[in-house]
Parts: C-alpha cells; structure tokens; sequence
C-alpha cells in the first residue's frame, strides 16, 4: 500500500469521528474550564492590569460570541457583542501600557461576557471550536497597534 493510500484511509477513519465529537455539547465542566482565563484577564481589566495578552483574549472571546450570537440568530446577544466590542476597542486605543476599563466599559463587556458563558454550556463543540478558529484568524490579520 503506497503512502497516498494510507493518508487517505487515515483521513477516512477520523472524519465520522470529528464530527460525532463535534456535534457534543461543551458542558459545565469545560465552560468554567474555559471561563477562568476569561474572567482573570477581566478582572485585571477592571482594575487597570490586564496586559496585551490578557486584551487579546478577552477580544478573542469576543469575537467567538459575536459569531456565536450571528450562528443563533440572537440579536440581543449580538448587539451586546458589538457594543462590548466597541467598548474594548475604545479602551485599547487609551495611550497606557496596561488595559484599564472604565466602569461603564466594564458593564458592556461583562454583559456580554455573561451572555457568552451563559450559552456555552448547551453549545456544540463544533460551533465554539469554528467560532474561536475564525476570531484567532480575525486576530492574527489585525497588525498591532504597538
């Protein structure tokens, strides 16, 4: 059997695998797995501590909300996306080093944080998993403002 053959029978096995895999819903375990970074990097927000690092992984998270809230079709949890969005934007345009939120700007992201942690639980991994691949791509192309 040539090598061709072998990636092609390889690639067969995994793909009824992927997507059974795909299609499991994240659960309470791996939500709160994933929140706790989210929520340290905030909280360092909040208090005026949150590095480049921490930004851009709240912005991530953002944007797979954002995609998640389009993919659902929930124009409440979409608006408050943009508008958390916006907010973060607008504080990292701030000319300091560290990320530092003002109370109204905390307000807009932690209400759309909590719509995306809400959700999260009953979502399929397929669906956060393409969400979080399309931020990280929308990431990568952004140049730093550095």
């Amino acid at each position: 059997m040539s090598t061709r053959n072998r990636n092609n029978t390889a690639r067969t096995l995994l793909t009824p695998l992927a997507v059974i895999v795909s299609k499991q819903r994240v659960g309470k375990d791996d939500t709160d797995e994933i929140a706790l970074p989210l929520l340290i990097h905030f909280d360092a927000a909040k208090r005026g501590q949150c590095t480049a690092a921490g930004q851009q992984h709240i912005y991530k998270h953002l944007i797979a909300a954002q995609c998640i809230a389009t993919r659902i079709r929930n124009s409440a949890f979409h608006a408050a996306t943009m508008k958390a969005c916006d907010a973060l934007m607008k504080a990292s345009r701030r000319p300091t080093k560290l990320l530092d939120l003002t109370t109204q700007e905390y307000q807009s992201i932690r209400y759309a944080i909590s719509w995306y942690l809400r959700a999260m639980p009953a979502m399929e991994v397929g669906v956060l998993s393409g969400a979080c691949e399309f931020a990280e791509a929308i990431l990568n192309k952004v140049p730093d403002a550095a």
